[in-house]
């Protein structure tokens, strides 16, 4: 299975996927601030942040035969998640760390939002937020919010 990971930049997807990781023995992190880092892929424009992000889900989609894939993206594109549900079925997990711009701000330990930098997700550069995602993260603690995606597998009867 995968878990897609999507909100604003240092809205806690990476800290929440590491606690999930915890839940899941033998699970993969792909989170974005280490894929572009390793694809030294910096181009954060529409086009660029698609290709990415498409790029991201063949890779998910691959590891996903051996172990459950957490993802952890700003992925500020519906039609770009949407492709990943429809590629995966059922076995596609949406997560929405629904955590306000004005907080992620204050979080903003990279200084995303005070560097200068431009097509920033949320504020020069769109984010649409999902329209129907499986679990909504708002606000709880890490290891909390961990629980409850972790929780809603099992609801939703996913492991494999």
């Amino acid at each position: 299975m995968i878990i897609w990971f999507t909100g604003l930049s240092a809205s806690g997807k990476s800290t929440v996927a590491e606690e999930l990781m915890k839940l899941i023995p033998g699970s993969c992190l792909l989170d974005g601030d280490t894929i572009r880092g390793y694809t030294h892929n910096q181009d954060f424009s529409p086009k660029g942040r698609k290709a990415h992000i498409e790029s991201v889900l063949l890779e998910a989609i691959n590891i996903n035969d051996a172990s459950h894939v957490i993802v952890s993206l700003v992925s500020p594109y519906r039609d770009s998640r949407e492709l990943g549900k429809r590629s995966c079925k059922k076995d596609f997990l949406e997560v929405y760390m629904d955590t306000p711009l004005e907080v992620c701000k204050e979080r903003d330990y990279k200084g995303i939002y005070t560097s200068g930098y431009t097509n920033i997700a949320g504020v020069d550069s769109v984010y649409e937020p999902p329209l129907n995602p499986e679990v909504i993260i708002k606000g709880e603690e890490p290891d909390e919010a961990a629980r409850i995606i972790y929780r809603k597998m099992a609801d939703m009867a996913l492991w494999s």
